[in-house]
This record gives C-alpha cells, sequence and structure tokens, in this order.
C-alpha cells in the first residue's frame, strides 16, 4: 500500500541523481541537517495570557512574540489551547488521505477543491536541495461550493468526506482564532492602541496545508 500511495519522487527526479554534483548536493544536505540542530527556535508558552493582560507573565510573553516575530519571523507556540483530541483526529486523518492510492490523489479532488490543491516534489527544481521530499493538500480557508450536491444521493465516500471536512472545518477555526490572538498581540505592541486593530486582524486570512 506505501508504494501505491507514494509520489514516484525516484523517477520523476532521477536526473538530479545523475547530476555530477550529486556527492556535493548531498554533503550539503548533511549539513543543513547539522545546522538545524542548533537553530534554537524560541518557543513560548501562551499559558501565562490566561493570567490575565496586567500580569507580569502576561507581559514577558507577549514581549517574546513581538522578538521572535522580529528576530525571527516564526516561532512555536506549546500550551495554546487547541485540543490535543482534535489534533489527534487531524492526524488520523490525514494518513486516512495520504494512503490513499497516488493515482487517486491525483486524479481525485479532495472535497470540492481544485485538483491543484494537491502538491508533491518541485517541479521547478534543479538541484537536490531545491527538492521538496513532502506531498501536501493546500487547503484555502474558504467555505467550499456546495452547487450540485442537493440532489445527489450519499454514499459511503460521500460519509468518509465529509467527516473529513468537519474535522479540517474545526481545526480550521481553532487555529483562526489563535492565529488572530497572535496578530492582535503583535498589532497592539508594534503601533500601540490603533481604533483600526479589529478591522486589520480581521484581513490577517491565511490557508492551510496538511
Amino acid at each position: 500500500m506505501d508504494d501505491e500511495s507514494n509520489p514516484p519522487l525516484m523517477d520523476t527526479y532521477k536526473h538530479l541523481f545523475d547530476d555530477d554534483n550529486h556527492p556535493r548536493s548531498l554533503r550539503g544536505l548533511e549539513a543543513a541537517d547539522d545546522d538545524d540542530h542548533d537553530c534554537g527556535l524560541p518557543v513560548i508558552n501562551l499559558a501565562v495570557l490566561e493570567q490575565g493582560e496586567d500580569t507580569v507573565g502576561a507581559e514577558q510573553c507577549r514581549a517574546e512574540i513581538v522578538r521572535a516575530a522580529s528576530e525571527w519571523g516564526f516561532f512555536q507556540v506549546i500550551n495554546h489551547g487547541v485540543p490535543q483530541a482534535l489534533l489527534d483526529r487531524l492526524l488520523d486523518e490525514q494518513v486516512r488521505v495520504f494512503r490513499r492510492p497516488f493515482q487517486r490523489k491525483v486524479g481525485e479532488p479532495l472535497l470540492d477543491f481544485s485538483p491543484e490543491s494537491y502538491r508533491w516534489g518541485t517541479p521547478t527544481a534543479t538541484s537536490l536541495e531545491q527538492l521538496s521530499w513532502s506531498e501536501a493538500y493546500h487547503i484555502p480557508m474558504t467555505p467550499p461550493s456546495a452547487a450540485g450536491h442537493d440532489d445527489q444521493v450519499a454514499t459511503a465516500d460521500d460519509e468518509d468526506e465529509n467527516h473529513i471536512r468537519y474535522v479540517i472545518e474545526e481545526v480550521s477555526t481553532a487555529m483562526s482564532q489563535l492565529a488572530q490572538q497572535l496578530a492582535s498581540i503583535l498589532i497592539w505592541e508594534l503601533q500601540g492602541d490603533d481604533d483600526d486593530d479589529d478591522g486589520m486582524t480581521k484581513c490577517c486570512t491565511w490557508s492551510t496545508c496538511c
């Protein structure tokens, strides 16, 4: 099943392995992996924000968020309030979706998303360093069209897809609330009390991949 579900990465990008620079490329990848272990990515505990906005802990947490966003551009958060049980359900759905046969993933769109939402490899790669060894569904956080579904008879596949849809929507809602919370902190700390704070936060639209 694994061979049937995996993208044909080795066959598609064989020319990159046959390139004379391949040994040097591998050494570069190994060096990059070694560097990654010492990157010291900021980890921010959001639990202290529940103590109240005026507490010392909350003030320090907001300062850490701003510093990480300014110096790194990204950071990891823990105790973010998104239930672990929900994330476990999402992982279960991800495993089921990606274990589908590769030809089905390519030929059948997931839910009502466009066929292009499923992506794998890197079509523009000219070296191994540029090659992504992953596959992903890029999912826009907008309601899918319901046109043409009212008159259809529900099937087992429909029930399966609806279950996937419900989990994605629940996770998306939780992650959107978390993103807006972080955006509000950044807007407040960087710009101060702005009357347009709510409007700017709502403009932070996003998409995700799984």
